[in-house]
């Protein structure tokens, strides 16, 4: 009985110093001067999806966090869905616009008289404007896998140069390889049958000056 009575306490005990349970999460009220706590709380909350925890680690990384002071997880939960909304549409309409491949690889070594300081990957790509409209500039990224889907590294890609409605061209980009990093070497072996490299754009900005994208307003 004792036992039992301790045991009792011992549990009443926990609830009080624990709150009764975590706090919603959703209820936390984001303050800059904390943001680090609060985000090791939003990590730890698995009702949340990856995309979302990754959203607030780079929100309490950015200078534009103060915009969302004094509002609750929740609150900026629901202007990341309409961001990330608004942003998927973009992609989709860019994709729909743009149609980007790599059609050729080459492995460079790291030559300095040639001006090359690390090794390098050299994409030839296929850029082709399959809509009615003139684009006057555009940037994204291609994502480069291997064959079983594991990304090894990421790529920025901006083209300034205008592409006409119904036109297609090339461009050849260069990347370095770091030769101690195992992804990028793997790469940098690898032909590009055994690679996937998808192309994800990010901002597009048409010759009458609409601009669509998450990063539009860094386009001139």
């Amino acid at each position: 009985m004792k036992n039992k009575k301790w045991l009792a306490a011992a549990l009443i005990a926990v609830m009080l110093t624990s709150g009764c349970g975590s706090k919603d999460t959703k209820s936390i009220v984001w303050h800059s001067s904390e943001s680090s706590k609060i985000v090791k709380q939003i990590q730890s909350d698995t009702s949340l999806t990856k995309d979302q925890q990754e959203f607030f680690q780079s929100l309490a990384k950015s200078r534009d966090q103060k915009a969302y002071e004094g509002k609750t997880v929740g609150e900026i939960l629901d202007v990341y869905a309409k961001w990330k909304a608004q942003v998927e549409k973009d992609r989709e309409q860019m994709n729909q616009t743009l149609q980007i491949s790599v059609v050729d690889k080459v492995s460079l070594d790291q030559n300095a008289s040639a001006g090359r300081m690390h090794p390098q990957i050299q994409f030839d790509i296929s850029i082709a404007n399959i809509s009615q409209n003139d684009i006057q500039t555009f940037k994204g990224r291609f994502v480069v896998s291997d064959a079983s889907g594991n990304e090894l590294f990421r790529a920025d890609y901006l083209d300034t140069m205008p592409v006409m409605a119904g036109v297609t061209r090339t461009d050849t980009i260069y990347t370095d390889i770091n030769d101690t990093n195992e992804k990028e070497v793997k790469a940098y072996d690898s032909p590009l049958s055994d690679l996937k490299v998808t192309w994800e754009p990010t901002a597009m900005k048409f010759m009458d000056g609409t601009r669509i994208g998450e990063d539009k307003n860094e386009l001139r």
